[in-house]
């Protein structure tokens, strides 16, 4: 028997609404050190692993919680909100950060050191983004930031870099220096930027009309068996 044209009309709603768009949306976590989960404090060593909204982010390398309130001028960075992450004093430690899920971007505050003999020495801070396993010449992204050079008795020189993964995601971070004579950086205050997707509110009520009509359809073809 044939279905009338409006029944045949709530059939094709219901089909073409069961894929549904979903819309993608950003969400942004800041890992300081200081309000994540679990619990820090100076001396903890690397893995150091912060959880914050849901999201685990695991710090890997030479390097250990230090706490800047402890610190007389001009050792005291004002861009660091209070725990950070200290080199532990090795020489070009790469920074290994793995997230349980993928993000878009980083940025993170820095801070140089100087090394007696070696101060006033510029640095470079390459910061490496790869999906699932870190191959050499695979990252999805990367990007590079010229630290500026210190004194020994200067305070430490500050400034921030970045990462966009430009439309890629990527779930592991690799963080290094490169320059002439020791380097080291210190770091603090990691933002990363999140995509989720949810589906949009008029696909969402389509969907939902459609199922309403698939069970109307076949209420109807029962009725008229």
């Amino acid at each position: 028997m044939h279905l009338p044209n409006t029944h045949r009309l709530w059939i094709s709603i219901a089909i073409l609404s069961s894929s549904f768009i979903v819309r993608a949306s950003a969400g942004t976590i800041t890992y300081n050190f200081d309000t994540g989960t679990p619990a820090l404090s100076a001396g903890n060593s690397a893995p150091i692993t912060q959880t914050v909204n849901g999201l685990t982010a695991t710090f890997n390398g030479a390097y250990s919680i230090q706490d800047n309130s402890t610190y007389n001028s001009p050792y005291v960075i004002p861009t660091f909100s209070g725990l950070y992450l200290n080199p532990n004093g090795v020489d070009r430690s790469i920074l290994e950060i793995d997230f349980s899920a993928p993000i878009t971007s980083l940025s993170f505050s820095f801070a140089g050191p100087a090394y007696g003999a070696f101060d006033n020495v510029g640095q470079t801070i390459s910061i490496m983004a790869y999906q699932n396993l870190v191959v050499n010449g695979g990252q999805v992204a990367s990007s590079s930031t010229t630290a500026p050079s210190a004194t020994w008795s200067d305070t430490f020189q500050t400034g921030t870099a970045n990462l966009d993964g430009a439309g890629a995601t990527f779930n592991i971070v690799q963080i290094e220096t490169s320059g002439s004579g020791p380097s080291a950086f210190l770091a603090d205050n990691f933002v990363v930027n999140t995509q989720t997707t949810t589906p949009e509110p008029a696909s969402l009520g389509l969907f939902i009309a459609g199922l309403a009509g698939l069970g109307f359809a076949r209420r109807l073809r029962h009725n008229l068996r």
